[in-house]
């Protein structure tokens, strides 16, 4: 069974851990959103270095976090991305919504 974790740790930066996929997006959606909702800032970095794993569940999560951030004026940008993000974004024609560096 997969495992994810989010952590916010601080009013910019939150850290999602482990493996981004069907079983486990409903779980980070609402961490997530939480987050979003709860940000001080107009800007937020979502650092994913310690993604494990990411499937088309996985990068609509993360469409979903960007639109989501968009509608409150928050700059959403993902940080250090597993490589297969990039593969998975560009077939799934959402890598223009993600922003990744």
């Amino acid at each position: 069974m997969s495992s994810a974790a989010v952590s916010v740790i601080d009013a910019e930066n939150i850290k999602l851990e482990g493996s981004l996929d069907s079983t486990t997006a409903q779980q980070l959606w609402q961490d997530l959103t939480n987050a979003i909702e709860a940000a001080a800032s107009s800007k937020l970095v979502l650092s994913l270095a310690s993604v494990t794993n990411i499937d088309t569940a996985g990068v609509a999560l993360l469409v979903n976090c960007a639109v989501k951030a968009n509608k409150r004026n928050i700059s959403l940008s993902l940080h250090q991305p597993p490589e297969n993000l990039y593969k998975l974004a560009k077939l799934s024609d959402v890598d223009s919504i993600l922003a990744l560096q």
